[in-house]
């Protein structure tokens, strides 16, 4: 069984602590970059089965609930994701709303 990662690499700030691929929120950048990377995950799946989901980053909590929607459809479409597969998202405070 397989673990999905999907790297989402923007920050609201770069903290010196941290050894990640990042880099400053841009909200264009961050448009194009879930469109690769929903082109990314359609292209690499072949219906493998799949038990997990990490957004991972970065500050994957930048993104709009719609983004994530579409990378999870994306992820749904490509690959068997099971029943009860665990569907993770880094988040910080900052970030996190009740709409969110």
């Amino acid at each position: 069984m397989l673990g999905l990662y999907l790297h989402i690499p923007f920050c609201s700030s770069i903290c010196n602590y941290c050894n990640f691929n990042r880099g400053l929120f841009d909200g264009e950048l961050k448009n194009r970059y879930v469109s690769a990377l929903e082109r990314e995950i359609s292209s690499a799946g072949r219906g493998e089965a799949v038990d997990t989901i990490f957004f991972g980053g970065g500050t994957p909590s930048l993104l709009d609930p719609g983004e994530i929607e579409r990378l999870i459809a994306a992820c749904r479409n490509s690959f068997t994701i099971a029943r009860d597969a665990e569907v993770t998202l880094e988040t910080n405070p900052e970030t996190s709303t009740r709409e969110r």
